[in-house]
């Protein structure tokens, strides 16, 4: 084992072979502590929101509800329509303008406890866990060659994902047809052309994003991670790599090292990570972090 303190200099060439690299399995280590809390409950608030709005009634009628066939869209009490859109373009931009101010004042609050990727996520990694157990378990699982109670396991698990996803997409469509109505038609198998289409686009969505890219949708498809970096300044709190408490890069050099000595390097690492403001001088920029995920990405991650 050899450390250096040196940060890894990127170059085309590096750059390239990360970006077009194939995807590595991530096995992430469940975490407990307050911002974890925090994420927990905000997960339930908006999934909770999101299944069982179209659930209520008010005035006899779907409380929230996108008529688009009547271009009437129904807000409780509030009914807008076309020529209302004036009001919608207001609220956007009031919802852009607070999503800017909040990134500016606390880092990555939407990625990490509103977006819908993060949401769902968390909500299949939380079956995962159920069903496979935690980051060592499914670590051996997925080594152990294929029996029993691998394929148990593997179809338990894929099957609640997409009972899951299916309810998603139908959620989903809800907002836009009457759920009553939707509801026997969708057990029938008697659903119009579109809605049928995009139950189905949605559930897939849903699966596949959440389900098995994950991280890749931030990285390759997100277009708000290609510019929130524009938003921080020296006083946006955001999670960064202490110089001062150290700078470790781990390399296995041809040789067996024991769990214990790595593990001790990696707590070591990881203990060097924590909130800074970036304009701090205790706090280096992202190629030095990534120089430590890249060489022990899977505990650090965990932790």
């Amino acid at each position: 084992m050899s450390i250096n303190v040196n940060p890894v200099k990127n170059s085309d060439s590096l750059i390239d072979r990360h970006l077009y690299a194939k995807r590595q399995q991530i096995y992430p280590r469940e975490v407990h502590g307050l911002f974890a809390w925090l994420r927990n409950i905000a997960v339930l608030i908006l999934l909770g929101a999101y299944y069982l709005t179209p659930w209520i009634r008010w005035n006899g009628q779907q409380a929230i509800l996108l008529d688009l066939p009547d271009r009437k869209f129904h807000f409780f009490s509030l009914t807008i329509w076309p020529q209302d859109f004036i009001y919608l373009a207001g609220l956007l931009i009031v919802a852009a303008l607070s999503l800017f101010f909040f990134t500016a004042l606390a880092g990555r609050l939407w990625c990490g406890y509103a977006c819908p990727q993060t949401v769902w996520t968390e909500a299949f990694m939380w079956i995962e866990r159920r069903i496979e157990g935690n980051r060592n378990s499914r670590i051996k699982l997925d080594a152990m060659p294929w029996n029993t109670k691998k394929i148990f396991k593997k179809f338990l698990k894929h099957s609640i994902w997409l009972i899951f996803s299916l309810w998603t997409g139908f959620t989903f469509v809800g907002f836009f047809t009457p759920v009553l109505e939707l509801a026997p038609k969708l057990m029938a198998l008697k659903t119009g052309p579109w809605e049928s289409f995009w139950v189905i686009f949605y559930s897939f969505a849903t699966y596949g994003n959440a389900g098995w890219m994950r991280e890749q949708v931030c990285t390759y498809m997100c277009p708000y991670a290609r510019f929130q970096s524009a938003m921080f300044d020296r006083n946006t709190l955001v999670i960064s790599f202490d110089k001062a408490r150290g700078n470790l890069e781990v390399r296995v050099v041809g040789q067996s090292i024991p769990p214990v000595k790595i593990w001790a390097t990696v707590l070591i690492a990881h203990s060097a990570f924590r909130p800074v403001r970036p304009g701090s001088t205790s706090g280096t920029d992202c190629n030095t972090s990534a120089s430590v995920v890249q060489h022990a990405s899977m505990p650090v991650m965990g932790l």
